[in-house]
């Protein structure tokens, strides 16, 4: 199947963490046999002005509508499958890491560590786009495409960061039950914290809990603030690749 990688950033005052991620992407998709395309901010180009307006410019909203449009764009030009990577994942086992769901389409499996409304941490189970996946003649990306849009057109109120990323795609799946990876982890800022000092009770909790093993993970680069943060994702990236992921899936339970 004719596969392109497809990703965007900006290309000023990138964090070294975030370029690590994404000179990553393309070894891994020359391995699998796949070509790949990296976009800069001409990426947004493709948003119709109304939606940027009423979004307020968001990056994350408007991220989340380019990457369907462009995806929608690259199979009319010849592609079978189309696979979208966010810029803050980091592939840290390329040679253990597939996109091997059978379908039209796949989004990720997301546990997510952080806090309730009592301030206890918990993990809530959810669906993100952080990798995304489409064929020739989805459906579902079709359908994404006209209800993000109709949704930001007729929401009274102020659009959030996630209202069409992982909350839209949350609702959805509890009614199409897409195909979801199960291979990308997501790193909370709570547990980046405790992978960056141990790792320690919080990982071994997260990694036990979903028992998946883990190839690429979600560092959730719209959430790191300051340089203590900066300074933990750098670490974690470093163990992550040294490690080729063995620091999270040590935890994982054994099953005979």
């Amino acid at each position: 199947m004719k596969t392109i990688v497809y990703q965007s950033y900006r290309t000023h005052n990138v964090p070294d963490w975030i370029s690590r991620c994404i000179q990553i992407v393309p070894r891994w998709a020359e391995k699998q046999g796949f070509e790949y395309r990296f976009f800069d901010d001409g990426f947004f180009d493709r948003v119709p002005a109304w939606f940027k307006q009423r979004v307020n410019h968001l990056v994350l909203p408007m991220s989340d509508l380019a990457r369907l449009l462009v995806g929608q764009d690259l199979l009319n030009e010849g592609f079978e499958r189309v696979i979208w990577v966010d810029a803050d994942v980091l592939i840290f086992d390329i040679d253990q890491f597939r996109i091997d769901i059978p379908g039209t389409c796949a989004f990720c499996k997301e546990w997510w560590l952080g806090p309730n409304a009592k301030k206890k941490l918990q993990l809530y189970s959810r669906v993100n786009n952080a990798v995304s996946v489409f064929t020739r003649g989805s459906s579902v990306l079709d359908f994404y495409i006209e209800s993000a849009q109709a949704f930001v057109r007729h929401k009274c109120s102020q659009i959030g960061h996630a209202d069409i990323g992982t909350q839209f795609l949350s609702r959805l799946h509890a009614l199409a039950h897409f195909p979801l990876l199960t291979n990308v982890g997501m790193i909370s800022p709570w547990l980046l914290n405790d992978m960056a000092e141990g790792p320690g009770e919080l990982t071994q909790r997260y990694m036990q809990h979903t028992n998946q093993p883990m190839f690429a993970a979600n560092l959730c680069g719209s959430m790191v603030r300051g340089d203590v943060n900066a300074q933990n994702v750098e670490r974690v990236v470093q163990q992550l690749l040294a490690s080729h992921g063995a620091i999270l899936n040590r935890y994982l339970v054994k099953t005979n």
